[in-house]
């Protein structure tokens, strides 16, 4: 079993390979949460804010050509073509 400063270092270490919150979170087996408090330490994040969501904490999701896209940007584009879609089907003459 980890301590806790070893647990710190290998999220840091994971984070800096690229890997998603989701990623580290399994392998170091702590939470989303706690990730994201020693991501903003590492990185000096001053300006983060309850509610102002990493991009690399987002689900990912797989787009139709099979490439991964980040929950968050996947659900605005999913709003933007919901709502074109409205707008065309609600200003289409039948």
């Amino acid at each position: 079993m980890l301590t806790k400063a070893e647990k710190e270092s290998r999220v840091i270490e994971l984070y800096e390979q690229d890997k998603t919150y989701r990623e580290i979170a399994k392998e170091v087996h702590i939470s989303l949460g706690d990730i994201s408090s020693i991501i903003k330490r590492h990185t000096g994040d001053v300006n983060a804010e309850a509610g102002n969501i990493d991009q690399k904490q987002q689900e990912e999701t797989i787009d139709q050509s099979g490439k991964t896209v980040e929950g968050g940007r996947f659900i605005c584009i999913m709003r933007g073509l919901l709502s074109l879609l409205r707008y065309v089907v609600g200003n289409h003459p039948y």
